[in-house]
């Protein structure tokens, strides 16, 4: 599968929160087009890295499987815990693994009375090639303690849907059959009380901006938890 250049523009922090209304919750992530999923431009939050949507979004109420075969009931399973979310797929050429990486390396440096506070979970948006297997394989070349689901068509997006997101779609290259998915680049945040999240990243967020947001959210919580 040949790269996508040019699909993922490489913002500044200051563009970024200038043109946050048109491309912060649908950059076009390893696909061709994109949409806003929220007309509302979020605003900056002093002492935090990530941009905060408002309103803030509820975790998917969905049953997916994880990379041991068994149901995983997203917000039972996540209930309690600072939960970081990102939906994408094992073939994506660029921007899924760039992001996995970077939340791969804070995983792996939390401390351990954090660390027990915290999941990172990646949903996969191609369930036709992401196997268990597959997911967990890709997975542990970033860190072991990373969590990976996949689940039916129809689970995939009603988890999209209740992001509020439009669908995963398959972007044909060519007659051979190969695909990319048009998908949000979005990484959610989610508080381990109210379990929403009010924190939301780009994919160009790096890992020392997510360690900083996920140490706070788990030894201090949302303000007014």
């Amino acid at each position: 599968m040949s790269s996508l250049p040019g699909r993922f523009p490489s913002l500044s922090r200051a563009l970024l929160l200038v043109s946050v209304a048109v491309c912060l919750v649908m950059i076009a992530g390893c696909g061709s087009s994109s949409s806003a999923a929220r007309p509302t431009d979020p605003p900056v939050v002093p002492g935090w890295k990530g941009l905060q949507p408002l309103p803030p979004t509820a975790k998917p109420d969905v049953t997916l499987t994880d990379t041991s075969g068994k149901p995983f009931d997203f917000r039972q399973q996540t209930d309690g815990k600072v939960t970081i979310l990102y939906l994408g797929y094992t073939h994506c050429p660029d921007i899924c693994p760039v992001v996995m990486a970077q939340l791969g390396r804070v995983v792996e440096q939390l401390p351990a009375d954090v660390a027990s506070k915290v999941q990172v979970i990646f949903v996969t948006t191609d369930p036709d090639r992401d196997t268990p297997e597959v997911i967990r394989s890709w997975l542990d070349s970033f860190s072991t303690k990373l969590i990976g689901l996949t689940g039916s068509t129809d689970a995939i997006a009603a988890t999209a849907k209740d992001l509020g997101l439009a669908a995963p779609t398959k972007d044909y290259i060519d007659d051979s059959g190969d695909y990319d998915i048009e998908h949000s680049a979005v990484v959610w945040a989610f508080d381990a009380q109210d379990n929403l999240s009010h924190l939301q990243y780009t994919a160009d967020t790096g890992a020392a901006d997510f360690e900083h947001d996920i140490l706070r959210l788990a030894q201090k919580g949302w303000p007014g938890d």
